[in-house]
């Protein structure tokens, strides 16, 4: 997870003024988390974070989170469809026995948090 705590610092999600929504995400029960660690996401958090105002940057962070659903990597189908806390739809698709979430690649899956559950994706 060398590459998400970085993303978390750059993005301004360990800054006391974003306390709020990020401890009541994690305050949710049940709830699949798709976390970027990746040098490329890195990146674009970045270039996001200074491009982009505060509430911007608190619908990524909800768009990375799926509530009300604990999705273990055995539950999530090709075709599958979540809703995000931010509203959007993701699309889960097994390909050649890789399983992305919409363009992102799943790279690890089912880390179990207190919540909920963790599947690392690339971007």
């Amino acid at each position: 997870m060398q590459y998400f705590v970085s993303i978390l610092n750059t993005a301004g999600y360990l800054n006391a003024a974003n306390v709020a929504y990020v401890d009541g995400i994690m305050n949710i029960p049940d709830v699949t988390y798709f976390i970027p660690n990746s040098a490329n996401a890195l990146e674009k958090a970045t270039l996001q974070a200074a491009n982009s105002t505060a509430e911007e940057m608190k619908a990524v962070f909800q768009y990375h989170v799926v509530p009300g659903f604990v999705g273990y990597s055995s539950v999530l189908k090709d075709g599958g469809r979540l809703k995000t806390q931010e509203g959007s739809s993701l699309t889960i698709t097994v390909q050649d026995g890789d399983m992305y979430v919409n363009s992102a690649k799943v790279i690890a899956t089912d880390y179990i948090v207190a919540n909920g559950v963790i599947h690392v994706i690339d971007e």
